[in-house]
């Protein structure tokens, strides 16, 4: 009698762990209970598996467009701060636009770890994440440069039209507090979170560029905000999955 009650205590326990792992929200509820099928249906037979995480509106074709708010037929819910519903080895290319910078340091690397985890050996990722050096350089000697001026005009004047003075600082503070940034990378910060996550060789490239034609005009930012204007605040990582130890055997 006292193994099944710890038995049915144990099995309550983790009944109510799966619970508090749904997704709360009834929308992304739905998007969870549809997951499954969508997921089986995009990699049934397919050769090439990529993997685009927090797609918002840019649906790119021939990938599994996953986001945490799906709004979108063919959308499938992806929390990246949990472990992802793919098995190991799973996807040839993974794409994320601005996401990881929603997360602290921590969970970043847990996103980029279950990243590296269902990607196949040799298979690469690409990350677009806003640039802290460049944004830093907003508080050094004003007019510097064009574009820094030309970052402040375009964020005054879409985010703090009420500012007429000392607008680089206002936009700079406006930049850590008003978005929903948690953690900002510097590529020095970006290229030790990769390798700490286990990814080698990390290479930086220009938006929608690559030495990979299907990781080339991925990107979407440049489209809402101007393509000068991504430049300065983006950066763009491309990083690969080493060939598993029994390769070299």
């Amino acid at each position: 009698m006292v193994r099944n009650l710890i038995k049915r205590s144990q099995a309550l326990v983790a009944l109510a762990t799966a619970v508090r792992s749904l997704p709360s929200d009834a929308r992304r509820f739905g998007a969870w209970l549809a997951r499954p099928k969508l997921i089986r249906s995009y990699l049934q037979g397919r050769a090439t598996r990529k993997l685009q995480i927090g797609s918002g509106p840019n649906l790119l074709d021939g990938w599994l467009n996953t986001d945490y708010v799906p709004t979108r037929t063919g959308q499938v819910y992806l929390d990246a701060t949990k472990p992802f519903p793919f098995p190991d080895g799973t996807f040839d290319y993974i794409f994320s636009e601005h996401v990881l910078g929603e997360f602290t340091y921590p969970v970043g690397l847990f996103m980029l770890r279950e990243c590296l985890r269902v990607l196949k050996p040799g298979g690469r990722i690409r990350l677009s994440t806003p640039n802290l050096e460049n944004i830093l350089t907003l508080a050094g000697p004003q007019g510097a440069e064009e574009i820094q001026r030309s970052y402040v005009r375009w964020a005054v004047e879409r985010y703090l039209p009420q500012v007429k003075q000392c607008e680089a600082a206002f936009v700079l503070n406006y930049f850590f507090r008003g978005h929903s940034l948690v953690f900002v990378y510097s590529p020095e910060l970006l290229t030790l979170a990769l390798t700490t996550a286990g990814f080698a060789g990390p290479t930086f490239h220009e938006p929608g560029r690559s030495d990979d034609a299907t990781l080339a005009g991925l990107e979407s930012h440049g489209k809402i905000v101007g393509e000068d204007i991504n430049r300065f605040e983006s950066m763009i990582a491309e990083a690969t999955k080493p060939p598993s130890p029994s390769a070299h055997a």
